[in-house]
């Protein structure tokens, strides 16, 4: 097994339950249907049902997805260092500095940037449960420019 990537909670050979996958995400049931199915089609992951009716959905990588995460993590660090590079380094050390201060490593420690969100009282978000993660990849969909779909 791999060793765990700190963007990533899980190893890309670990199956996930496509059910968990709105939660681990932040991104709404819709935005994780539309992404497995392009993931699938391309033949980056395989969906697979369990082997008795009550099994849920399970998503794992391919060879070519786990290819496609490893470039991803090798690429990273290369663009963060060509933006030190191009704006320098204590211009990039402010940004990320400042935007630590929004975010951290705990979930429960999310407030600041989740209050930021937090709907108007009487409005019907209000009446939605208060999301648990924010989407490390908001995807716009069709229906409009909100992570949850709406």
């Amino acid at each position: 097994m791999a060793a765990m990537d700190r963007r990533y909670p899980l190893p890309a050979e670990q199956p996930v339950l496509v059910r968990d996958l709105p939660l681990l995400s932040g991104a709404s049931k819709e935005a994780v249907a539309f992404a497995t199915g392009f993931l699938s089609r391309h033949g980056y992951a395989t969906i697979a049902a369990g082997p008795s009716r009550s099994s849920r959905k399970t998503l794992v990588l391919t060879a070519r997805g786990q290819s496609a995460r490893e470039v991803y993590v090798d690429l990273v660090p290369v663009i963060e260092s060509r933006w030190h590079g191009r704006f320098g380094s204590g211009a990039i050390d402010r940004l990320q500095t400042s935007l630590q201060t929004l975010v951290t490593e705990s979930p429960e420690d999310l407030l600041p940037l989740i209050r930021g969100i937090e709907p108007q009282p009487g409005n019907w978000r209000s009446e939605l449960p208060r999301p648990g993660t924010l989407p490390y990849f908001p995807l716009v969909l069709h229906r409009g420019g909100y992570p949850d779909g709406s």
